[in-house]
């Protein structure tokens, strides 16, 4: 194949580099965490989910999204990978992720929004599914009795009493828009 390849070994190693980075990017200095390979379907090296989780640390870490793939090709569903506007936004906001957990088989990166909003990813460093979570509290929100979970890639919402967590693919992300709330009437 003439298009460049890649492999989830070499995103892998970006998980280090984004925790390692994230105090020194931001506004005049964002960190370059390489071109995305994202975009030529199946014949990038990657399973749809790698390219998921490529995009979702990228996005946390507020990295120049360039794509090292041939722009002429473009698979229709890495496209809509490309082009979801909820995952780009958390790119352009401008502040990177710190890395809160890590663990032998997943590691979570969040950051703060300016108005008080938390990104999380939750990302699945084996090749079967696992359940990965966090609270709230270790996300930076405030303590409340209900906090709403918006899932980036599916948009579709969730309640929570406190504890973000996804049944997230081997090699996956999931990545949440995460508020809380304020506490209903009689609470």
């Amino acid at each position: 194949s003439s298009f460049p390849l890649t492999d989830w070994a070499n995103v892998a190693l970006r998980f280090d580099a984004a925790a390692a980075w994230a105090p020194y990017g931001g506004p005049g200095g964002y960190n370059d965490y390489d071109a995305i390979e994202v975009g030529n379907g199946a014949l990038d090296g990657l399973t749809q989910a790698e390219r998921r989780s490529q995009l979702s640390l990228w996005a946390l870490a507020s990295s120049p999204l360039i794509l090292g793939v041939d722009l002429s090709r473009l698979d229709p569903g890495d496209l809509r990978l490309l082009t979801n506007r909820s995952v780009i936004a958390v790119d352009q906001d401008g502040i990177d992720a710190a890395r809160i957990l890590r663990s032998g088989t997943a590691q979570v990166f969040a950051k703060t929004e300016k108005k008080g909003e938390a990104i999380v990813g939750l990302f699945n460093l084996t090749t079967k599914p696992e359940e990965i979570s966090i609270s709230a509290s270790a996300l930076g929100l405030p303590r409340a009795s209900r906090y709403t979970a918006r899932d980036l890639w599916s948009h579709r919402s969730s309640m929570s009493s406190g504890l973000i967590r996804a049944e997230v693919p081997g090699h996956g992300a999931a990545l949440y828009r995460v508020a809380s709330l304020p506490a209903a009437q009689g609470e």
